[in-house]
């Protein structure tokens, strides 16, 4: 029996995310702790994230606390970094 299709070749796209700690520049009240500041200015590169979920732990913990406390100065966004790896 011959296949009547080539083989399918998958090319997996990994993605890696990088952590910053931002400071708003305009007046920023977000509904939850994935809201994302319209304008902010990049006071400390965290690190790089492997995973999503490692990466939404870290904001949801970060920007959680500074809801709390009502210091919305600082905040914890994500920034996606596609990579091809076959």
């Amino acid at each position: 029996m011959s296949a009547l299709h080539p083989a399918i070749s998958k090319t997996r796209i990994q993605n890696s995310y990088h952590a910053f700690i931002v400071e708003p520049v305009d007046a920023f009240t977000p509904a939850n702790w994935q809201g994302i500041p319209a304008s902010y200015r990049i006071v400390e590169y965290v690190g790089q994230k492997k995973h999503r979920g490692d990466a939404d732990a870290w904001r949801f913990l970060h920007n959680r606390q500074a809801i709390g406390e009502a210091a919305l100065d600082r905040w914890a966004i994500i920034v996606p970094q596609k990579s091809q790896s076959a």
